[in-house]
């Protein structure tokens, strides 16, 4: 069994844009449905997600692992929902300042520190992590515009390699850690 296990619970539907607004930028008329743009979006934030290893629409994760120091995946973290800490024989559901502490960064990036008393436990947590259409950065929309502008006009060769847009408008946003 792996030391750790990352599983989306739930995603919400909301793209951290708004219809209207992709709308009015790329003039598009009514003919055009709200799902087909949708599916285009999709496929476009689908492949900056992938690319960053971040989750720019909005997710509820489940992350096991039995490390006290547990660095989450998928920023940008913007709330912990719960942490369980589990064995065999129980479950714990644990309280944020008298057995875990969590540090959430500038940039989303979420560390928790277990108590000592759970060594050996798995120590499960549930955060939601991702953008909304007030927090989604300028470099991210000006990509997902250019991308959507592509795969709009019939232009989707480069979506299975990531080009200079994506390095240009993505990168800072990347994950460069190594990951253990």
């Amino acid at each position: 069994m792996s030391e750790y296990s990352l599983k989306i619970e739930k995603e919400v539907d909301d793209l951290p844009l708004d219809l209207k607004f992709i709308r009015s930028y790329f003039n598009i008329s009514g003919s055009q449905t709200d799902d087909e743009i949708n599916k285009l979006l999709k496929i476009t934030i689908n492949a900056a997600e992938n690319y960053t290893q971040r989750s720019f629409c909005v997710k509820i994760w489940k992350y096991s692992h039995k490390r006290l120091k547990i660095f989450l995946p998928k920023p940008p973290v913007t709330k912990i929902i719960s942490v369980v800490a589990k064995n065999i024989k129980k479950s714990i559901i644990l309280e944020q300042h008298k057995d875990y502490n969590v540090d959430i960064n500038y940039d989303g990036f979420a560390v928790l520190m277990v108590d000592k008393k759970y060594q050996g436990m798995n120590i499960e947590v549930t955060y939601e992590a991702g953008f909304t259409e007030k927090t989604l950065p300028q470099s991210i929309l000006n990509y997902i515009l250019n991308k959507f502008a592509e795969l709009y006009n019939g232009h989707n060769g480069s979506m299975g390699t990531m080009s200079f847009t994506a390095n240009h408008y993505l990168n800072p946003y990347r994950d460069m850690r190594y990951k253990l």
